[in-house]
């Protein structure tokens, strides 16, 4: 009898180390970061300024998107990227019209098991920059 439960146990024992064996060492998962807003000067909207985002994951190439704001001033851009829970991930957001250009945002968020982030940013530019107001 107890040949017999050691048998059952150290098969159990080795289907469960293969099973681990078998797991990737880390679970990287694809994220989804989400940035939206309105682009304003002089409390008018700026359709066709420039949005620029960088997506930095912590471990991985950094990734550029662009897009260009509607006729109602308004962007939206989503970036994918493969990153880890408890891991962070950085991002610049950079807007143009005209010949004013300025960094408008910077913004950093650990990753947890959800895979969508959103961030609001309404930019208000000015003669001298772009000013930045979060929700």
């Amino acid at each position: 009898m107890k040949n017999s439960i050691r048998r059952i146990s150290f098969a159990a024992s080795l289907v469960a180390a293969q099973i681990l064996l078998s797991l990737p060492a880390h679970a990287t998962e694809t994220y989804h970061i989400a940035l939206s807003g309105t682009v304003q000067s002089l409390g008018h909207v700026q359709p066709g300024a420039e949005i620029l985002v960088q997506v930095q994951p912590y471990a991985g190439k950094a990734i550029l998107a662009k897009t260009t704001a509607r006729e109602d001033g308004r962007f939206y851009l989503k970036v994918a990227f493969e990153g880890e829970a408890k891991q962070h991930v950085s991002w610049t957001l950079t807007a143009q019209a005209g010949t004013m250009t300025s960094k408008v945002s910077e913004g950093r968020q650990i990753l947890f098991r959800d895979s969508h982030l959103n961030v609001q940013l309404p930019v208000n530019l000015t003669e001298d920059a772009f000013t930045l107001a979060m929700l």
